[in-house]
């Protein structure tokens, strides 16, 4: 196998004008390489997230209900706490009176009834 030699291109060498010395310069100045590919498929890369932001906040999310033990069960009891210490500021009345009814002699209930005289008696 003969190794493949490189002339220089002078600067001085002339460019042929008309057709016939153009088509001349053509054929003894370029090569023509006929390349064959072993396969006609080709290969497709498309880059995807390893982990979307979806699953990130869901993960997220699934960690604060097992460590904080957040749930909706939860949150409904929470509410329903606010609720009933709002009840106890703002509505003594109604709440004793309820209380009176409750431990009516009738009932075998043996406590008797008690004046809500705090909030903190309210939660008893």
């Amino acid at each position: 196998m003969s190794t493949p030699t490189t002339m220089p291109l002078s600067t001085t060498m002339a460019i042929p004008t008309n057709l016939a010395s153009c088509v001349d310069w053509y054929e003894t100045n370029t090569l023509m390489a006929e390349v064959y590919f072993e396969r006609m498929d080709f290969e497709s890369n498309v880059e995807t997230p390893a982990y979307p932001v979806l699953y990130l906040l869901s993960d997220i999310g699934g960690q604060m209900g097992f460590w904080l033990g957040m749930s909706v069960i939860s949150l409904i009891e929470i509410i329903f706490f606010f609720f009933n210490v709002f009840q106890c500021f703002c509505c003594p009345s109604k709440i004793s009176d309820a209380k009176k009814i409750d431990n009516e002699p009738n009932t075998h209930k043996e406590s008797s009834p008690r004046k809500l005289s705090s909030p903190e008696s309210c939660l008893l």
